[in-house]
Protein backbone atom coordinates (compact mmCIF):
# COMPACT_ATOMS: atom_id res chain seq x y z
CA UNK A 1 0.00 0.00 0.00
CA UNK A 2 2.91 2.50 0.51
CA UNK A 3 4.54 1.72 -2.29
CA UNK A 4 1.26 2.68 -4.24
CA UNK A 5 0.61 5.50 -2.84
CA UNK A 6 4.21 7.36 -2.16
CA UNK A 7 4.56 10.67 -3.44
CA UNK A 8 7.96 10.40 -4.64
CA UNK A 9 9.87 10.27 -8.08
CA UNK A 10 9.54 7.27 -10.18
CA UNK A 11 13.53 6.96 -9.33
CA UNK A 12 13.46 7.10 -5.74
CA UNK A 13 10.51 4.56 -5.56
CA UNK A 14 12.11 2.24 -7.24
CA UNK A 15 14.90 2.47 -5.17
CA UNK A 16 12.50 2.26 -2.09
CA UNK A 17 10.69 -0.52 -3.39
CA UNK A 18 14.28 -2.43 -3.67
CA UNK A 19 15.08 -1.62 0.31
CA UNK A 20 12.03 -2.93 1.10
CA UNK A 21 12.18 -6.31 -0.97
CA UNK A 22 16.12 -6.96 0.22
CA UNK A 23 15.88 -5.87 3.61
CA UNK A 24 12.60 -6.31 5.55
CA UNK A 25 10.70 -8.49 3.35
CA UNK A 26 12.75 -11.37 4.46
CA UNK A 27 12.51 -10.12 7.85
CA UNK A 28 8.96 -9.50 8.47
CA UNK A 29 7.02 -10.15 6.00
CA UNK A 30 4.68 -13.03 8.00
CA UNK A 31 4.90 -10.96 11.03
CA UNK A 32 1.72 -9.00 12.41
CA UNK A 33 2.44 -5.50 11.85
CA UNK A 34 1.26 -4.92 15.81
CA UNK A 35 3.86 -7.47 16.75
CA UNK A 36 7.27 -5.24 17.08
CA UNK A 37 9.39 -3.67 19.63
CA UNK A 38 11.38 -0.44 18.74
CA UNK A 39 14.33 -3.30 20.97
CA UNK A 40 13.36 -5.77 18.36
CA UNK A 41 14.07 -3.49 15.26
CA UNK A 42 16.96 -1.53 16.76
CA UNK A 43 18.30 -5.58 17.15
CA UNK A 44 18.13 -6.14 13.54
CA UNK A 45 19.58 -3.22 12.29
CA UNK A 46 22.54 -3.51 14.51
CA UNK A 47 22.91 -7.11 12.91
CA UNK A 48 22.86 -6.19 8.98
CA UNK A 49 26.20 -5.65 7.67
CA UNK A 50 25.47 -2.26 6.00
CA UNK A 51 27.87 -1.01 3.14
CA UNK A 52 27.74 2.21 4.34
CA UNK A 53 26.00 4.37 7.07
CA UNK A 54 24.39 6.45 4.00
CA UNK A 55 22.70 3.61 3.06
CA UNK A 56 21.77 1.99 6.35
CA UNK A 57 20.14 5.53 6.80
CA UNK A 58 18.49 5.42 3.55
CA UNK A 59 16.98 2.53 4.07
CA UNK A 60 15.50 3.31 7.18
CA UNK A 61 13.09 5.73 5.37
CA UNK A 62 10.68 3.23 3.83
CA UNK A 63 10.51 1.17 6.66
CA UNK A 64 9.65 3.88 8.95
CA UNK A 65 6.86 5.36 6.44
CA UNK A 66 5.45 1.75 6.59
CA UNK A 67 4.51 2.03 10.23
CA UNK A 68 3.47 5.64 9.62
CA UNK A 69 0.70 4.12 7.33
CA UNK A 70 -0.09 2.03 9.72
CA UNK A 71 -0.38 4.74 12.93
CA UNK A 72 -2.50 6.43 10.40
CA UNK A 73 -4.80 4.01 9.92
CA UNK A 74 -5.13 3.50 13.63
CA UNK A 75 -3.71 -0.20 13.32
CA UNK A 76 -1.04 0.64 15.53
CA UNK A 77 -1.03 3.42 18.05
CA UNK A 78 2.63 4.10 17.53
CA UNK A 79 5.78 4.18 14.99
CA UNK A 80 8.35 1.40 16.29
CA UNK A 81 11.00 2.58 14.04
CA UNK A 82 10.64 6.38 14.62
CA UNK A 83 12.71 5.01 17.45
CA UNK A 84 15.67 4.40 14.86
CA UNK A 85 17.81 7.19 14.48
CA UNK A 86 20.44 8.36 11.89
CA UNK A 87 23.92 7.35 11.82
CA UNK A 88 26.35 10.73 11.27
CA UNK A 89 28.39 9.95 8.03
CA UNK A 90 31.00 11.63 6.60
CA UNK A 91 30.01 12.70 2.73
CA UNK A 92 32.43 11.60 -0.12
CA UNK A 93 34.84 14.10 -1.23
CA UNK A 94 33.65 15.20 -5.18
CA UNK A 95 36.03 14.05 -7.78
CA UNK A 96 36.00 16.33 -10.78
CA UNK A 97 38.27 16.26 -13.52
CA UNK A 98 40.43 18.71 -14.24
CA UNK A 99 40.42 20.89 -16.81
CA UNK A 100 43.16 19.24 -19.04
CA UNK A 101 41.73 16.03 -18.30
CA UNK A 102 38.16 17.08 -19.49
CA UNK A 103 39.98 18.98 -22.59
CA UNK A 104 41.64 15.57 -23.56
CA UNK A 105 38.56 13.68 -23.10
CA UNK A 106 36.67 15.94 -25.66
CA UNK A 107 38.89 16.14 -28.08
CA UNK A 108 39.23 12.74 -28.40
CA UNK A 109 35.52 11.97 -28.46
CA UNK A 110 35.04 14.09 -31.47
CA UNK A 111 38.59 12.64 -33.17
CA UNK A 112 37.06 9.13 -32.32
CA UNK A 113 33.72 9.24 -33.33
CA UNK A 114 31.98 10.58 -36.89
CA UNK A 115 28.99 10.78 -38.64
CA UNK A 116 25.59 10.75 -36.25
CA UNK A 117 28.12 9.09 -33.62
CA UNK A 118 29.64 12.69 -32.94
CA UNK A 119 26.36 13.07 -30.71
CA UNK A 120 28.61 11.26 -27.96
CA UNK A 121 31.15 13.63 -28.43
CA UNK A 122 28.66 17.16 -27.95
CA UNK A 123 26.80 14.96 -24.81
CA UNK A 124 29.66 14.52 -22.91
CA UNK A 125 31.16 18.09 -23.77
CA UNK A 126 27.82 19.87 -23.15
CA UNK A 127 27.74 17.87 -19.45
CA UNK A 128 30.92 19.50 -19.04
CA UNK A 129 30.53 22.73 -20.03
CA UNK A 130 27.07 23.18 -18.48
CA UNK A 131 27.05 21.07 -15.38
CA UNK A 132 23.34 19.74 -15.56
CA UNK A 133 22.51 16.39 -13.91
CA UNK A 134 22.15 13.18 -16.46
CA UNK A 135 18.54 13.19 -15.82
CA UNK A 136 18.32 16.85 -17.01
CA UNK A 137 20.29 16.11 -19.87
CA UNK A 138 18.03 13.13 -20.86
CA UNK A 139 15.00 14.87 -20.94
CA UNK A 140 15.96 17.96 -23.12
CA UNK A 141 14.20 19.44 -25.72
CA UNK A 142 14.82 21.71 -28.56
CA UNK A 143 12.16 23.94 -27.26
CA UNK A 144 14.01 24.18 -23.86
CA UNK A 145 16.55 26.38 -25.55
CA UNK A 146 16.49 30.15 -26.13
CA UNK A 147 18.91 30.46 -28.94
CA UNK A 148 18.82 34.43 -28.88
CA UNK A 149 19.42 34.79 -25.28
CA UNK A 150 21.68 32.12 -25.15
CA UNK A 151 20.25 29.87 -22.22
CA UNK A 152 18.47 26.48 -21.07
CA UNK A 153 15.41 25.89 -19.47
CA UNK A 154 15.74 22.99 -16.92
CA UNK A 155 12.30 21.94 -15.97
CA UNK A 156 12.04 18.25 -15.93
CA UNK A 157 14.25 14.99 -15.64
CA UNK A 158 14.57 11.16 -17.37
CA UNK A 159 15.00 8.67 -14.84
CA UNK A 160 15.12 5.12 -15.83
CA UNK A 161 12.78 5.80 -19.05
CA UNK A 162 10.52 7.49 -17.47
CA UNK A 163 10.00 11.08 -17.89
CA UNK A 164 9.34 13.82 -14.93
CA UNK A 165 7.84 17.02 -15.72
CA UNK A 166 10.39 18.48 -12.48
CA UNK A 167 13.60 18.84 -11.52
CA UNK A 168 15.10 17.16 -8.31
CA UNK A 169 14.49 19.87 -6.39
CA UNK A 170 11.24 20.75 -7.89
CA UNK A 171 12.07 23.93 -8.91
CA UNK A 172 12.78 25.12 -12.66
CA UNK A 173 15.81 26.86 -13.34
CA UNK A 174 18.18 28.71 -16.28
CA UNK A 175 21.27 27.45 -17.82
CA UNK A 176 23.18 30.32 -19.51
CA UNK A 177 25.33 28.28 -22.34
CA UNK A 178 28.89 29.69 -22.54
CA UNK A 179 30.92 29.28 -25.94
CA UNK A 180 31.78 25.48 -25.30
CA UNK A 181 28.28 24.23 -24.80
CA UNK A 182 26.59 26.25 -27.27
CA UNK A 183 28.93 24.65 -29.79
CA UNK A 184 28.18 21.18 -28.57
CA UNK A 185 24.80 22.19 -29.15
CA UNK A 186 25.07 23.09 -32.91
CA UNK A 187 27.00 20.58 -33.33
CA UNK A 188 23.83 18.33 -31.74
CA UNK A 189 21.38 20.10 -33.73
CA UNK A 190 22.95 19.38 -37.22
CA UNK A 191 22.53 16.02 -36.20
CA UNK A 192 19.33 15.09 -34.59
CA UNK A 193 17.26 18.24 -34.91
CA UNK A 194 15.41 16.60 -38.16
CA UNK A 195 14.44 13.48 -35.78
CA UNK A 196 12.13 15.10 -32.89
CA UNK A 197 12.29 17.17 -29.79
CA UNK A 198 14.69 15.01 -27.42
CA UNK A 199 18.26 16.58 -28.28
CA UNK A 200 20.07 13.43 -27.35
CA UNK A 201 19.54 10.26 -29.29
CA UNK A 202 20.90 6.99 -30.38
CA UNK A 203 23.36 7.41 -33.74
CA UNK A 204 21.53 3.86 -34.91
CA UNK A 205 18.12 3.95 -33.97
CA UNK A 206 17.59 7.79 -34.06
CA UNK A 207 15.72 7.13 -30.74
CA UNK A 208 15.69 9.69 -27.73
CA UNK A 209 18.22 8.30 -25.25
CA UNK A 210 16.17 7.14 -22.26
CA UNK A 211 19.46 6.17 -19.87
CA UNK A 212 22.51 7.29 -19.84
CA UNK A 213 24.05 4.03 -20.62
CA UNK A 214 24.69 4.71 -24.57
CA UNK A 215 27.53 7.46 -23.63
CA UNK A 216 28.42 6.06 -20.64
CA UNK A 217 29.82 2.94 -21.92
CA UNK A 218 31.55 5.43 -24.42
CA UNK A 219 32.80 7.69 -22.02
CA UNK A 220 34.26 4.59 -19.66
CA UNK A 221 36.03 3.59 -22.99
CA UNK A 222 37.59 6.94 -23.49
CA UNK A 223 39.10 7.25 -20.11
CA UNK A 224 40.83 3.88 -20.45
CA UNK A 225 42.12 4.63 -23.62
CA UNK A 226 43.66 8.12 -22.42
CA UNK A 227 45.07 6.32 -19.52
CA UNK A 228 42.91 9.01 -17.12
CA UNK A 229 41.52 7.21 -13.45
CA UNK A 230 37.85 6.34 -13.59
CA UNK A 231 35.37 8.70 -12.64
CA UNK A 232 31.58 8.53 -13.00
CA UNK A 233 29.86 10.68 -16.11
CA UNK A 234 28.02 12.52 -13.44
CA UNK A 235 31.40 14.13 -12.47
CA UNK A 236 31.19 16.17 -15.47
CA UNK A 237 28.59 18.07 -13.12
CA UNK A 238 31.64 18.44 -10.48
CA UNK A 239 34.07 19.49 -12.79
CA UNK A 240 32.18 22.48 -14.39
CA UNK A 241 31.04 23.26 -10.71
CA UNK A 242 34.63 23.56 -9.66
CA UNK A 243 35.70 25.25 -12.71
CA UNK A 244 33.13 28.12 -12.62
CA UNK A 245 34.42 28.59 -8.14
CA UNK A 246 37.86 28.47 -9.43
CA UNK A 247 37.35 30.86 -12.00
CA UNK A 248 35.97 33.85 -9.41
CA UNK A 249 32.46 33.65 -10.41
CA UNK A 250 29.91 34.22 -7.82
CA UNK A 251 29.10 31.21 -5.69
CA UNK A 252 25.11 32.06 -5.66
CA UNK A 253 24.88 32.33 -9.48
CA UNK A 254 26.86 29.31 -9.68
CA UNK A 255 24.32 27.58 -7.39
CA UNK A 256 21.72 28.72 -9.28
CA UNK A 257 23.40 27.40 -12.58
CA UNK A 258 23.69 23.82 -10.82
CA UNK A 259 20.43 23.71 -9.45
CA UNK A 260 21.76 23.93 -5.94
CA UNK A 261 21.33 25.77 -2.58
CA UNK A 262 23.93 28.34 -1.50
CA UNK A 263 24.38 26.10 1.42
CA UNK A 264 25.20 22.77 -0.31
CA UNK A 265 27.29 24.59 -2.87
CA UNK A 266 28.99 25.93 -0.39
CA UNK A 267 30.09 22.93 1.68
CA UNK A 268 30.04 20.54 -1.02
CA UNK A 269 32.71 22.75 -3.06
CA UNK A 270 34.14 24.64 -0.09
CA UNK A 271 37.90 23.47 -1.25
CA UNK A 272 37.99 25.25 -4.65
CA UNK A 273 36.00 28.12 -3.15
CA UNK A 274 38.86 28.94 -0.52
CA UNK A 275 41.92 27.36 -2.94
CA UNK A 276 42.97 30.37 -3.74
CA UNK A 277 42.76 32.14 -0.50
CA UNK A 278 43.86 29.11 1.67
CA UNK A 279 47.12 30.06 -0.90
CA UNK A 280 47.53 33.17 0.41
CA UNK A 281 47.40 32.54 4.13
CA UNK A 282 50.27 29.37 3.88
CA UNK A 283 52.43 32.00 1.92
CA UNK A 284 51.86 34.42 5.36
CA UNK A 285 53.46 31.96 6.98
CA UNK A 286 56.04 30.75 4.34
CA UNK A 287 57.38 34.44 5.11
CA UNK A 288 57.92 33.94 8.95
CA UNK A 289 59.49 30.64 8.03
CA UNK A 290 61.97 32.20 5.40
CA UNK A 291 63.12 34.95 8.13
CA UNK A 292 63.73 31.97 10.51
Amino acid sequence: MYLNTASVSEGTLDTYRKALMKYWQPLYATRPIDSFTVSELKQDVAEIEWKSMKTRNNVLIPLRQVFEMAVDDEVIERNPAEKIKNMKHQKAEVDPFTSKEAENITNYLYANNAGPELIYATYIQFAFWTGMRTSEMLALTWNDIDWNRGAVKVSKTRIRGQLNHQTKTNRAREVFLNDKAKEALYEAKRLTYQFGEQVFRSPRTNEAWLTDKPPRVVFTAALKALGIRHRRTYNTRHTYATQCLMAGMNPAFVANQLGHSVIVLLTTYARWINGEESNREMDKLKVVLEKT
